[in-house]
């Protein structure tokens, strides 16, 4: 670990959990999260058995690890967990932490459907710094293929900078002044299973086609103040919509969360947030035509969100690029 790269972190915000609200089951610190996809979505390019290896087997096991050494302990963030590490030079706890949080986060950056960048100041930024999305992907691809041994390469933002920055083991950017944007892990047990003896061919492939561009642009929007970085509490962010089936999935469960009796907590919260941007976004540009059910669906969703800005109206409302005015919604919802 090099504590001189971990120099702040983040500030309380909304999104996050209190330590009294932090995610356990039974008496453990943190969970497992699940991956946001099924086990084979990533294939070729990963396959089923190397991912469950990796999620299970080895995410798996730096959770267990972070929970056998905290047992007892009052709860709090994995992040605040990594600050005592760093602060008490605790190295079991900080390195399991560490992957425990970078994991976390990697499972994030992959989506089954291959992107690009959607937001217009991450497009600007990315050719600002690097000329091209195609430049980023080579400025990624050679940093990871020179990096010495196991780590991590992280596309970051300082505000509108953006950076290619390795990391080594299990060091993390976790609580530093960067946000991460995306990583992709270097670790032999990350790939070995699919590309033996193959780290150049690996990197080509996972950021040509599974980097997951929708999260990248709502890091790079948090990172310039326009909502909240990820945090090891909220797991699996939801991926984008590519279906009609999806779309309606995504609406039913903003509307199940808007319609219980009492405002939701910040981990629900703020995937609901999510899942408005996704909407949103399949609304301005859908994969699959929208038919006349599914137009009556957003105009549903749209009075849940009237109803529910009636019912707390003393909530903070934040303006969203998101909702109003992409589906006619007069709430502003939390970003």
């Amino acid at each position: 670990m090099t504590p001189a790269r971990l120099v702040r972190g983040a500030g309380e915000s909304w999104r996050e959990r209190t330590p009294a609200d932090a995610p356990r089951h039974g008496d453990e610190m943190i969970e497992l999260p699940d991956l946001p996809y099924d086990d084979d979505a990533l294939e070729p390019i990963v396959s089923t058995r190397a991912l469950r290896l990796h999620h299970d087997g080895h995410h798996g096991r730096y959770v267990a690890a972070v929970n056998d050494l905290t047992e007892g302990d009052a709860p709090t963030s994995l992040e605040d967990l990594i600050r005592s590490g760093l602060r008490e030079l605790d190295l079991p706890l900080l390195n399991n932490a560490c992957q425990a949080w970078n994991h976390g986060f990697f499972w994030n950056c992959m989506a089954p459907e291959s992107s690009e960048p959607a937001d217009p100041e991450l497009r600007r930024a990315i050719d600002a710094h690097f000329g091209s999305l195609s430049g980023l992907r080579r400025a990624a691809r050679e940093a990871g293929a020179g990096h010495f041994g196991s780590g991590w390469v992280w596309l970051v933002a300082h505000g509108e900078r953006l950076s290619i920055v390795t990391t080594r083991d299990g060091d993390t950017l976790a609580v530093t002044d960067w946000t991460p944007l995306l990583v992709c892990d270097l670790w032999e047990h990350a790939y070995y299973l699919d590309y033996p003896n193959d780290r150049s061919g690996y990197l080509a492939a996972w950021w040509d086609a599974l980097a997951n561009w929708s999260f990248a642009d709502a890091q790079f929007r948090a990172a310039n103040g326009n909502g909240v970085a990820w945090t090891y509490a909220e797991g699996s962010r939801p991926q984008p919509l590519h279906s009609r089936a999806a779309l309606t999935s995504a609406i039913e469960e903003v509307a199940d969360v808007l319609a219980t009796p009492a405002p939701p907590d910040a981990v629900r919260g703020a995937r609901v947030e999510d899942l408005l941007g996704q909407i949103a976004d399949y609304r301005r540009a859908p994969p699959q035509p929208l038919l006349d059910e599914d137009l009556e669906r957003l105009r549903e969703l749209d009075r849940h969100l009237r109803a529910f800005g009636v019912r707390w109206p003393d909530r903070e409302a934040r303006p969203t690029a998101h909702w109003a005015p992409a589906l006619g919604g007069d709430l502003r919802f939390h970003r």
